[in-house]
Order: structure tokens, then sequence, then C-alpha cells
């Protein structure tokens, strides 16, 4: 039961992380970052939080590994 929960959340994560599209082709294994905008509008990046400069102020959301079967998965690291 556990696992089919886990997998249903992903499959729902999977769609949500499709739904805010981004400029770029993800690479299989490496972490992208989603945030929203001020408007509300979210967003994937291939920047860090750490990574902005002054002058950005964009809400960190999640991050998320782009996996080898198109999924995503949400990934907690340090910030």
């Amino acid at each position: 039961m556990e696992q089919d929960n886990k997998i249903f959340d992903n499959v729902a994560f999977t769609k949500e992380v499709y739904s805010y599209g981004f400029r770029f082709d993800p690479v299989a294994g490496e972490v992208y970052y989603i945030y929203e905008r001020e408007n509300g509008e979210k967003f994937v990046s291939l920047i860090a939080p750490k990574e902005w400069g002054k002058g950005y102020n964009f809400k960190h959301i999640h991050s998320a590994k782009f996996c080898v079967d198109d999924t995503w998965e949400k990934v907690d690291e340090e910030l």
C-alpha cells in the first residue's frame, strides 16, 4: 500500500513538473530546481537557489531529479 502511494505521488509530481514547462532538454540523473515567481507562475531551472544573483526573488519550491524513464522525483538536498 505504501509503495502504491509513492508511485501515485511520483506520477502526480511528474505531471505537475511537465506542466511548468522548461527551455532546456533535461538530462537523466541531473537535479533541477522548481521556483515560483511573484505572480504565482512556476518554472523549472538549471540554476540552484544559491546561484541566483541579486535582484531575483524567486521562491524555491522543490528540487527534482530527472529520471531515465522521463519521470521526475522530488529530492531533498542541502541547498
